[in-house]
């Protein structure tokens, strides 16, 4: 039998996490986005000083 994964909230949020202190230490101002194999939006970030364009 197939079997598909998918990530949880708990799993999006925790790689929002680990995304943002990427960039916190390479000086970068990014949105951050999670989404699922359709392109789907599950968490998004956007960091101080990001410019709004960059959430579209």
């Amino acid at each position: 039998m197939k079997t598909k994964h998918y990530l949880t909230l708990a799993d999006a949020e925790f790689l929002l996490e680990q995304a943002y202190q990427y960039a916190l230490s390479q000086n970068f101002n990014v949105s951050i986005a999670v989404t699922d194999e359709t392109g789907s939006l599950l968490a998004m970030k956007r960091m101080d000083g990001a410019s709004p364009m960059t959430a579209n």
